[in-house]
């Protein structure tokens, strides 16, 4: 009876295995979910789905080299497929955010707006790098807006530079010689 058990779960394996079963039919399974995402909240979902199964791998397969190549394959193909689906539906948020900052940083006429457009973009730039990685697995569109913005800021503090007041020295102030350290002032003097 047990060798009828057997054969039966032998054949079911098999079978199982033909069709994609196991840990790569799980992934290739995912692929075919992430490629029929309509949108940011599918990939989202799935997301979690992913990371759960993933959990369970990294118990199972100690190093990347213990798991099979085949295996590695599907999950390349998946991370492939993940980044796109993310690109097309996460960067449009931070395509908005770039772009409602390159408006600010095109009428910013001081440097107290062009620090706010700046600090604005740096708290950006950080979760993008969260998201996103390298700029290589960023979307084009993202990517084009933040050189924009770049060029905005850039521009902007050269229009700033011209614009910033030179101090003059007034004429009972010492020059100091060129080789000379700058003078102490005096703290008994108003």
């Amino acid at each position: 009876m047990h060798r009828i058990w057997l054969g039966l779960f032998g054949i079911a394996l098999s079978g199982m295995v033909a069709c994609g079963g196991g840990d790569k039919g799980t992934i290739t399974g995912f692929v075919s979910e992430c490629k029929a995402c309509p949108d940011k909240a599918c990939i989202e979902a799935l997301d979690t789905k992913i990371d759960a199964f993933m959990d369970t791998m990294k118990t199972k397969y100690k190093k990347k080299s213990d798991a099979p190549a085949d295996l590695l394959a599907a999950a390349d193909e998946l991370k492939t497929c993940l980044r796109e689906q993310k690109n097309k539906f996460l960067g449009d948020e931070d395509v908005t955010t770039l772009k409602t900052l390159l408006s600010d940083c095109q009428v910013c006429t001081d440097k107290a707006c062009a620090d706010k457009v700046q600090d604005s973009l740096m708290t950006l730039g950080k979760g993008m790098m969260t998201k996103y990685g390298n700029v290589g697995e960023a979307p084009p569109a993202l990517v084009t807006a933040g050189e924009e913005i770049a060029k905005c800021l850039t521009a902007l503090a050269a229009k700033l530079a011209e614009t910033a007041p030179v101090p003059v020295p007034t004429p009972d102030a010492p020059v100091p010689a060129p080789d000379a350290p700058a003078p102490t002032p005096d703290p008994a003097t108003p």
